[in-house]
């Protein structure tokens, strides 16, 4: 029997088509390549990297360049999440894709997933508080949440959490045991403000629970930083208003500054008393906060206090009773100056 073989391509066909071999002519056929040139022009370096990113829907090397991502694996971690270009994902506002797998479910982006993420809010929660347990149940328990939190220590109960408005507002917190992180991760970050996707969980008698179902983020250290040195400037500045605004209110100055003067004016009763009594010497009849008592203003931030209880030792050895006045700026931190008669 004779068998014709008829339009099997030879070594001449392959050579001519860029190919080395018959072989690797057929191999490149069944992919749809004509030509190596054919190949060639999909930018790839090989067939498998060419099926890899094919597979996804990339038939170019241009085609994958122009997502953004370095790497197939790159970007299939990011598909994942349902992103298919890396600007997509920068638009999006999510750091990385831990945090977009958390909330992806809740939102296209991360602002909308945080906003349908969070069944209830700081306020909210706060709310929750004051009330009964039937409350607490119907309007909190079981709720999913995105808030900031100071991290504090580590107990059977959980990671202790300072629930907070934002990393730059303390002036309210409210304290939760997290379940879900570990001491590990508290002895790492402590005092650091963080945001949690959790759940709300028991009331409890005295610190609700919650289950962190992930943290979206950490601040550095550097932040951590930054942010206390903020929050320092933010007293001291609501300090020196509250200050200003009170400059020429004596009473309310001696009550927020009363124990300051206290301190600044004894040290300078006692130095002025050393220096101008010939080392005699003196004594209180009474001691602790009640040794001085307002006085009056003298004038802007300044006040005086005075005292009954100071005797000087006279030179034939007795005691004498001396009636003791201190002017104090507030501002400065500084007694003016301290006599008695």
């Amino acid at each position: 029997m004779v068998v014709y073989l008829m339009n099997l391509p030879t070594l001449k066909d392959a050579t001519e088509k860029g190919f080395e071999t018959v072989e690797e002519l057929e191999k490149y056929k069944e992919r749809g390549f004509s030509t190596k040139k054919d190949f060639v022009a999909t930018g790839f370096e090989s067939l498998s990297e060419y099926e890899k990113h094919s597979a996804k829907g990339f038939s170019t090397k241009k085609d994958f360049v122009a997502t953004g991502f370095e790497s197939l694996s790159e970007y299939l971690g990011y598909e994942r999440v349902g992103f298919k270009t890396k600007q997509a994902f920068k638009d999006s506002g999510f750091k990385d894709i831990p945090q977009a797998l958390a909330l992806r479910s809740y939102g296209s982006n991360f602002d909308a997933a945080v906003s349908g993420a969070s069944a209830v809010s700081f306020n909210d929660f706060k709310t929750c508080g004051t009330k009964d347990n039937s409350y607490y149940e119907n309007y909190c328990q079981g709720k999913t949440v995105v808030w900031h939190a100071i991290v504090g220590g580590h107990s059977s109960d959980g990671v202790r959490l300072n629930i907070i408005e934002s990393c730059d507002d303390r002036s309210i917190e409210i304290a939760v045991d997290a379940r879900g992180i570990f001491k590990k991760f508290s002895n790492e970050n402590k005092e650091k403000c963080i945001q949690v996707f959790a759940r709300i969980a028991d009331k409890n008698f005295s610190v609700p629970d919650i289950n962190v179902k992930a943290v979206l983020s950490i601040e550095t250290q550097s932040d951590k930083v930054q942010r206390v040195d903020r929050l320092v400037a933010k007293k001291e500045a609501e300090v020196i208003k509250k200050l200003a605004a009170n400059k020429t209110n004596g009473a309310w100055l001696f009550d927020v500054y009363g124990v300051d003067a206290h301190l600044a004016c004894k040290a300078k009763m006692e130095s002025e008393i050393a220096w101008q009594n010939g080392g005699r010497g003196f004594r209180w009849t009474a001691g602790g906060w009640g040794l001085f008592k307002y006085f009056g203003l003298i004038k802007p931030y300044v006040i005086q206090i005075r005292s009954n209880n100071l005797e000087l030792k006279s030179q034939n050895g007795t005691w004498i009773q001396k009636i003791s006045r201190c002017d104090y700026n507030v501002k400065t931190d500084t007694a003016l100056n301290a006599r008695w008669n």
